[in-house]
C-alpha cells in the first residue's frame, strides 16, 4: 500500500505516489482508451493511492475520474482531487475561473475540489491578489478547500525561481505544483524546497520521468502519435536534454562524475541524490518539504 504523509499546513493527509492524469485524458499524449484510462485510476485506487491531479484542460480526465470514482464506492473525504484552471494568468479572464471550476465539478461528480491551482499563475502581483480573492470566495462558498499554484514549466528557469520566492513572499498559496526530477534539480539548489518547508506550503512534484523519456520505454527518435506533445521535441532537442541552457548544469555535473574522478564521499552523494528523485524522494532529500511525485 502506498504511505501517506501531510500536505504541508492543509491537514490532508495524501500518498506519497499521486496520480498524475494529464496523459488519460487523451489529450496530450495521444489517444487513449477509455477502458485503459479507467482501469489506470482503479489499479491506483487499489493500492491504496488517494492523490488524483487533473485539470480543466485535460481533455477526458476529470469526467474519467468522475466516472470511476463514482463507481468505486470509496467515500469522497478519503480522496483529495486537485484541479487547475487556465483562465488565472490575465485579469480580465479571472471570473472565468468559476466557470471552469463548476464545469470540473460536473465532470467529476463531486461538490468540492480539495485544491484548486492556477494553471497559468500570474506573476503581476495585482492579478495575483485578485485571482486569490476568487479562490477564497470559492472556498467561502463550500467549494474549494485550499489554493494552489502550478507555477509554470516546461524549462525551470531564474524566473521559475522568482516566481516561486513571489508566491510564498504572498503567502496565501498553500500548495505549489513543481517541475522536479533528476535532471532538473535547481529549485532545491536555490533553496525553494526547503523555504517551502519552513512555510508549510504543500508541494506537488510533477513530471519526475521527464514525460517518460526517463522510464527506458522510448529511445531518441521515437516517434509518438499524432497529437501527442512530445512530439514537439527533435532528436537533437533530446540528446541535449535539458533544452535550456540555464538547466543544463544539473545534468552536466551528474554526468561529469561518470567522467571525472571526483572523491568518493560527493561521488556517493550525488548518486544517492539520482537515485532518490529517479524514484520515490525521501523526507530526507526534501528536508521538512512535503513532496509527493506525479507521475506523467
Amino acid at each position: 500500500m502506498i504511505r501517506k504523509r501531510p500536505l504541508g499546513r492543509t491537514g490532508l493527509q495524501v500518498s506519497e505516489l499521486g496520480l498524475g492524469a494529464w496523459a488519460i485524458g487523451g489529450k496530450s499524449y495521444g489517444k487513449v482508451p477509455e477502458q485503459e484510462a479507467i482501469a489506470t485510476i482503479e489499479a491506483y485506487l487499489q493500492v491504496g493511492g488517494n492523490l488524483l491531479d487533473t485539470a480543466h484542460g485535460y481533455g477526458e480526465s476529470e469526467r474519467l475520474i468522475g466516472q470511476t470514482l463514482g463507481a468505486s464506492g470509496i467515500p469522497r473525504s478519503d480522496i483529495v482531487i486537485v484541479t487547475k484552471s487556465q483562465n488565472s494568468a490575465e485579469m480580465g479572464r479571472l471570473p472565468l475561473m468559476m466557470d471552469d471550476l463548476q464545469t470540473s465539478l460536473e465532470r467529476m461528480r463531486t461538490d468540492y475540489v480539495d485544491v484548486l491551482m492556477m494553471h497559468s499563475p500570474p506573476s503581476d502581483p495585482r492579478t495575483l491578489e485578485q485571482a486569490a480573492r476568487e479562490i477564497e470566495e470559492m472556498r467561502r462558498q463550500g467549494l474549494v478547500r485550499f489554493i494552489g499554484a502550478s507555477i509554470k514549466g516546461p524549462n525551470v528557469t531564474d524566473e521559475t525561481v522568482a516566481m516561486c520566492r513571489q508566491y510564498l513572499q504572498f503567502g496565501q498559496v498553500e500548495v505549489f505544483e513543481i517541475i522536479y526530477s533528476i535532471l532538473r534539480q535547481k529549485l532545491e539548489e536555490e533553496g525553494v524546497l526547503q523555504a517551502s518547508g519552513e512555510q508549510g506550503v504543500g508541494l506537488v512534484v510533477r513530471t519526475v520521468l521527464e514525460s517518460g523519456f526517463l522510464t527506458g520505454k522510448y529511445r531518441i527518435g521515437e516517434k509518438f502519435p499524432q497529437g501527442d506533445h512530445r512530439n514537439r521535441w527533435s532528436a537533437e532537442s533530446l540528446q541535449a536534454f535539458p533544452p535550456s541552457s540555464s538547466e543544463r548544469k544539473p545534468l552536466n555535473s551528474c554526468g561529469a562524475i561518470l567522467r571525472q574522478p571526483r572523491c568518493r564521499r560527493s561521488r556517493r552523494r550525488r548518486f544517492a541524490a539520482c537515485n532518490r528523485s529517479a524514484a520515490v524522494v525521501r523526507s530526507s532529500l526534501i528536508r521538512s518539504c512535503t513532496m509527493l511525485i506525479r507521475l506523467s
